[in-house]
């Protein structure tokens, strides 16, 4: 299981582009790898992941 929290912004650059900003806090639980794939040999379950994402999106 996991918990997370998120926060984002659009920003409208021009008439067709936006520029889109989001930051998102996970919490993993306890013997678990929540959402995360590829799971590696070594991969200690639970902890904590900070996500900073950005898009830039157009219509042509």
């Amino acid at each position: 299981a996991q918990d997370s929290i998120a926060l984002g912004v659009r920003w409208e650059v021009l008439d067709s582009a936006a520029l889109k900003f989001e930051y998102q806090h996970i919490d993993i639980g306890d013997r678990s790898a929540g959402r995360l794939g590829n799971i590696q040999p070594g991969f200690e379950p639970g902890g904590e992941v900070d996500l900073l994402s950005v898009t830039f999106d157009f219509v042509f």
